[in-house]
């Protein structure tokens, strides 16, 4: 029997807030069937371009990108609290 294939979710934040930095970086997934990838917003060429066009600022706010679908800010938050354990 072949394992399940992970689930990979995209988490765009603003690595040079300390804040965003210490929220993202301690989260861990609640599931081992999904892979929350930290993505560094100051870094990223792939997924950047998309947010901006969605007119997302990632100054204000943090993205996930779950599958086809982008959360903004406070969705963003409240979807993450779906895939991640309390710590």
């Amino acid at each position: 029997m072949q394992a399940a294939e992970k689930q990979k979710i995209f988490l765009v934040y603003d690595h040079d807030c300390p804040v965003c930095r210490g929220y993202c970086t301690r989260l861990s997934s609640r599931d081992d069937r999904v892979e929350i990838a930290l993505v560094n917003a100051r870094n990223d060429k792939k997924l950047m371009p998309e947010i901006t066009a969605r007119g997302f600022d990632i100054d204000e706010g943090m993205v996930l990108q779950v599958g086809d679908e982008m959360f903004y800010g406070s969705e963003a938050a409240w979807r993450l609290t779906s895939y991640t354990r309390r710590t």
